[in-house]
């Protein structure tokens, strides 16, 4: 089975679909997932989209996915935080879910599951999805709700038929993250009974805390760095291994690939077209793809899982300003 994957698209940022594939085009020489570079490089079956792809208030959200749509057979979606921006999170939920549903090719994964059959091999692959969020500890609470955009930048309805619209807080999202950890664990202990079975997670957070993001957010001592990074990624390195083919996330910003366990631990981030905030990553691939009948572990650099134990993830880049995305004491961040 052939999967191709992408994150991070940020379409929203864009007047319409149409904008946004003129400017991958300027930067990349042509439009994204269009003009295979060669014959046996397209043909992917299926298309991952591990998040932060578009705003469904925006027919741009429709326009994209009705594209890919077109070109796979199977298109997989986890929603990244960006979906929520300007959005209460639950109708939000629902109104991605709404949209999905049109196509009937295209899968919405929110703490769900799709199986789909390799054509060559007879194998099912199930994916297993979800935002996943990540795990903030008590003491840093505080400074990631102050430092990052989620939490004033999407509204929460505790009860859709009393309360108001609050804002987001790290209680939240630490609770979805437990929810969606059980969620993932639950799933893979289904997976390891069933014979002719292997699984493909899809988050929109990092299952790592080394090898995710650029090494010098990962690496430095900066004290409000290490806090800020643990709104990204935590380390999930002991869910690696069969039955777990492949792991696939987004939000950081930085494609990478790499090994744990027999698991490879891929993303494929485009990052910001836009503005002072153009800022893409060397490593972003339009046309990578992952052949799951074609593992060749020796591609990917092992993860040394000693570093991923500690408690440093990424950094992210100041939305209001790209020349100075360490000033965490004044800017609010966005990935």
């Amino acid at each position: 089975m052939k999967i191709s994957l992408l994150s991070d698209l940020h379409i929203e940022h864009f007047e319409s679909y149409q904008k946004f594939q003129d400017k991958y085009q300027e930067r990349f020489h042509r439009k994204l997932l269009k003009e295979w570079p060669c014959e046996d490089t397209g043909g992917a079956d299926v298309l991952i989209l591990a998040g932060d792809v578009a705003n469904v208030k925006k027919e741009s959200f429709k326009e994209f996915l009705e594209d890919v749509s077109q070109q796979f057979k199977h298109v997989l979606y986890v929603a990244g935080n960006h979906e929520f921006y300007g959005n209460e999170y639950y109708s939000c939920v629902e109104n991605m879910k709404q949209v999905c549903k049109e196509f009937n090719n295209v899968h919405f994964l929110d703490q769900s599951v799709v199986e789909i059959q390799d054509d060559e091999t007879g194998e099912v692959i199930v994916f297993i999805g979800c935002i996943l969020w990540s795990q903030i500890r008590q003491e840093s609470q505080n400074y990631v709700e102050k430092s990052m955009n989620d939490y004033k930048k999407i509204k929460i309805q505790h009860n859709m038929t009393m309360s108001e619209e609050v804002n987001l807080t790290t209680n939240d999202t630490n609770k979805w993250f437990e929810e969606q950890l059980q969620f993932i664990e639950r799933q893979l202990d289904i997976v390891k009974k069933q014979e002719n079975k292997r699984a493909i997670v899809v988050t929109h957070h990092a299952p790592l805390t080394k090898g995710v993001s650029d090494p010098k957010y990962e690496n430095s001592t900066n004290e409000w760095t290490r806090q800020l990074n643990m709104a990204f990624g935590t380390d999930l390195s002991h869910l690696m291994g069969p039955p777990v083919i492949a792991w696939f996330f987004g939000h950081t910003h930085f494609s990478s690939r790499q090994c744990c366990r027999n698991t490879i631990v891929a993303s494929n981030q485009l990052g910001y077209l836009f503005g002072n905030l153009d800022q893409t990553n060397e490593l972003f691939d339009g046309f990578w793809i992952l052949d799951t009948n074609q593992m060749d572990y020796s591609k990917f650099k092992e993860v040394n899982l000693q570093k991923s134990m500690e408690p440093t993830t990424m950094d992210a880049v100041a939305s209001t300003n790209s020349n100075s995305n360490h000033n965490h004491k004044k800017k609010c961040l966005c990935m």
